[in-house]
């Protein structure tokens, strides 16, 4: 059996770290792993002599990948070898580097995009240029080392967004080819703004797939003002959207978004999260396996092989007439305030398409929540500016009196959590 690793974060407080080594330390057999052994630092031992090569296979563990839990006590991923050779074919068949091609390094291991940069980089001969955390940290220094070195840069969208902009030098310096943006929604004005400020010398794509799936994949055109989709799924995966009894919902109907095909195994150790995310797929049976392709309105390229196993990501998304997908948010953001059932998205939706009267300016970036029983909306701002005086009452001509937030509050900067997701 190969080795695998798990990264720990060491900026996270000392609880995490311990539970990772907790649960290394009681694996049990039936999870198809052997407890390892913990070394101190400068502990390790050298090479066995005489020892033969690792057998490998595509359903032999890789990594576990921890990741928030809804509880507070993260989830470990367990990702095969095969999802992960999956996606770094298409990422080397999509964008094709090699010798001479930079890809910039600044994810902490413990996060998924980690992969894309590592493996993807070494494997295909390009360099991997380790960025330091100061310009990491610095959205206009990480946006000036961006066009001067990285051929090609996966990051979150709001980084892209504070660093891109018109001001930006090109001239000789330019060897940026492609931004692929992930791990947050991607705005239109982002999506203008890199544009502009790069004057179409390089693409700009929209990835989606959380750690446990694959991904979609959507490339951003020039000029065109709408919410960027997340667009269809890689080669050789699936992505279905489901209603509630896991049945496909009808072009332009919302569903839950569900992947096949290159799925992680399930949770270490959390057998209730595993079979309650990770199900048998209904529309699967052995007589259409031998049906090449399975789902031929939703491969991206190439035949799709069967998928057995489904995994429920929790999102909800629209497929459009042209096939692609609309990410519209999360199903579990649904709260009760003075009796009504609101989705928070909904009312996020309106605000989005709000534009100031002088400027014709959308709101940057926004949040609603439930408080009591209220709704706040928060908006960033620049310090010292108040919130567009026109905003509530738009919000009361397309909403029902109990959806529209009592209160509409400015924020310099909305706190962040350690990945660079807003809190």
């Amino acid at each position: 059996m190969a080795a695998l690793f798990s990264p720990p974060d060491g900026d996270h407080p000392a609880p995490h770290p311990v539970f990772l080594v907790d649960a290394f330390g009681r694996l049990s057999p039936a999870a198809g792993l052997s407890p390892v052994t913990v070394y101190e630092p400068g502990g390790l031992a050298g090479p066995t002599e005489g020892a033969g090569p690792l057998q490998t296979g595509a359903d032999d563990l890789v990594y576990v990948m921890y990741t928030s839990g809804t509880t507070g006590k993260p989830k470990g991923v367990m990702v095969e070898h095969g999802p992960l050779l999956m996606r770094t074919a298409w990422f080397q068949s999509t964008y094709r580097i090699g010798v001479g091609d930079q890809v910039p390094f600044k994810t902490q291991f413990i996060f998924g995009v980690s992969e894309w940069e590592l493996w993807w980089t070494l494997a295909t001969g390009a360099t991997l240029a380790i960025t330091p955390p100061p310009v990491v940290r610095s959205p206009s220094l990480f946006a000036d080392a961006l066009v001067s070195t990285g051929m090609l840069a996966p990051l979150r969208s709001s980084r892209l967004s504070a660093g891109m902009r018109p001001s930006v030098r090109l001239g000789r310096r330019l060897k940026l080819r492609s931004v692929v943006c992930c791990g947050e929604a991607l705005s239109a004005a982002t999506v203008g703004r890199f544009h502009e400020a790069l004057r179409g010398k390089a693409t700009i794509d929209n990835v989606y797939g959380p750690t446990e799936g694959s991904m979609t994949h959507y490339r951003c055109p020039h000029g065109v003002a709408s919410e960027p989709l997340i667009g269809r799924p890689i080669s050789n995966t699936v992505v279905l959207v489901m209603d509630a009894e896991l049945r496909p919902a009808p072009l332009g109907v919302p569903g839950e978004v569900v992947f096949g095909c290159c799925v992680a195994r399930g949770y270490l150790r959390r057998d209730d999260l595993t079979s309650a995310r990770f199900v048998a797929n209904p529309l699967w049976s052995e007589a259409e396996a031998r049906k090449q392709p399975l789902y031929p309105c939703l491969q991206s390229d190439g035949a799709v092989p069967p998928c057995p196993l489904l995994y429920r990501t929790g999102d909800l998304a629209v497929r459009s007439g042209g096939g692609d997908l609309r990410f519209l948010g999360r199903m579990d953001r649904q709260v009760k305030v003075r009796g009504h059932r609101i989705e928070l998205e909904a009312v996020e939706a309106v605000l989005r398409d709000y534009r100031d009267e002088a400027t014709a300016a959308p709101l940057s970036q926004l949040a609603v929540v439930a408080s009591g029983d209220e709704l706040l909306a928060f908006v960033r701002l620049p310090p010292g500016d108040a919130p567009p005086a026109g905003v509530l009452s738009f919000c009361e001509a397309r909403l029902p009196r109990y959806m529209v937030p009592s209160r509409l509050i400015a924020l310099p900067a909305f706190p962040a959590l350690p990945n660079g997701k807003t809190d």
